[in-house]
């Protein structure tokens, strides 16, 4: 009942203050505080518990697979954005490219990290009792992932997390890797700031 009731403060509760400017803290600094207190809790429930290795896995496959699986996305969303929001195509890169940079080198280290260790090494740990380790996991993780995004205040950016949720989710419950999920997740996000579709997810990060 406790991790039921903390699971919901800080993944329903806490995006739907923030959706309705109850936290008027900029997303960033947001995201490291909320990153801080996972981690503290993380630390803390790791030290009661015996930890077991992450399953054994071929670090060479699973990155050939990811890569494999990025290059699809890049040709559906690409052809996406071409038919659907042309005017968007690398407008980002064409009017902010310094902006552009800073964001592309920023980004993993200010932002992938943190949610990925908050989503999938604390969210995988901390509530593994409650989901287990299979698909219900994967799935809750995803969902706390991409509800977060509702600050954004559109369904792109939704839809868009929740599907890479379900990815960089199945990547961690495979691997229990940071290293693989962080790359991962830094792919599609540079890619999508690349692309133009960064735009949305710009509302909550620079204000």
């Amino acid at each position: 009942m406790y991790l039921i009731i903390e699971m919901t403060g800080l993944f329903v509760a806490v995006p739907l203050l923030y959706y309705f400017d109850l936290v008027p803290v900029p997303m960033i600094p947001f995201l490291i505080a909320m990153f801080i207190l996972c981690y503290c809790l993380w630390a803390y429930s790791s030290k009661r518990k015996n930890t077991t290795a992450g399953p054994e896995f071929s670090f060479k496959k699973e990155f050939a697979r990811i890569i494999a699986i990025f290059a699809v996305a890049v040709i559906i969303i690409s052809v996406w954005i071409f038919l659907k929001e042309k005017e968007l195509l690398f407008r980002f890169v064409e009017s902010h490219p310094l902006l552009w940079l800073i964001v592309i080198i920023l980004y993993p280290l200010l932002s992938v990290y943190p949610q990925e260790f908050i989503y999938r090494k604390f969210f995988f740990s901390r509530y593994g009792k409650l989901f287990g380790e299979g698909f219900l996991m994967i799935l809750m993780s995803s969902l706390a992932f991409s509800l977060m995004h509702i600050v954004f205040r559109n369904w792109i950016a939704v839809f868009l997390t929740f599907a890479g949720g379900l990815l960089f989710g199945w990547t961690y419950s495979r691997t229990k890797s940071m290293l693989l999920v962080v790359f991962e997740h830094a792919l599609y996000g540079d890619f999508i700031f690349t692309i133009g579709l960064g735009v949305y997810f710009y509302s909550a990060s620079f204000h």
